[in-house]
């Protein structure tokens, strides 16, 4: 698989506000529709930042007359952008043709960051030059990575890291008995009684486990 890393910046409704309301986007490019004369382009994104902030930011996305069906549960965004130009939603052009291995994160600063793999390095290119060509007044433009690997290293993995089958049972035990829940449900030492080993080397799995998947939801 080839894997490109591409961050750019340029006048897009979702960075503009990013930068405005100085929160980040997460967000994944989805199929679109058409109908009487308008693309409609779906978006689901999940903002991050100052509780304040985020609530501006979707106060005012309620204003663009362009968003319809918008549907809010708490800092969660699902919508369509209404639009008579197929091209004026940048990234929708190659979901066919590329994977995207990430969310696409949208920071304070309004810059995007792309990571997608496709199977075909003309594909990939294509796709870069497409991006950096048809981005809507684009101010800035950077090929971070372009590597030749295999799609276990930047897709699956980020995904599904790899847990040892005790580690990955000390974490689905404390996660159905509501260990997370607050008030706690159960004890660590409960839980090492379960799976039948001493609580010293459950804390050690479950840990390790934490370790393994927290920055993934981070």
């Amino acid at each position: 698989m080839w894997y490109a890393k591409i961050k750019l910046r340029h006048d897009c409704f979702i960075g503009n506000r990013c930068k405005k309301f100085r929160c980040k986007s997460l967000g994944y490019p989805l199929e679109g529709y058409q109908d009487s004369g308008y693309y409609y382009f779906l978006h689901f994104e999940n903002l991050i930042g100052d509780e304040k902030n985020t609530k501006r930011f979707i106060i005012d996305l309620k204003k663009d007359k362009n968003v319809a069906n918008l549907e809010v549960n708490g800092n969660l965004l699902f919508f369509s952008y209404k639009t008579k130009n197929k091209d004026r939603m940048l990234f929708n052009t190659h979901l066919k043709k590329v994977l995207y291995v990430k969310p696409i994160i949208v920071d304070e600063t309004g810059y995007e960051t792309l990571e997608v793999c496709t199977w075909d390095r003309d594909v990939l290119n294509q796709f870069i030059a497409h991006t950096k060509k048809d981005a809507y007044k684009l101010e800035d433009f950077k090929i971070e990575k372009i590597i030749q690997t295999d799609l276990n290293e930047v897709y699956f993995s980020k995904v599904m890291p790899e847990l040892t089958r005790t580690q990955s049972r000390a974490l689905s035990l404390a996660i159905e008995f509501n260990y997370y829940g607050y008030p706690r449900k159960i004890e660590l030492k409960d839980l090492a009684k379960k799976m039948k080993i001493s609580l010293s080397t459950y804390r050690e799995h479950l840990r390790i486990a934490e370790r393994k998947v927290m920055p993934l939801m981070v």
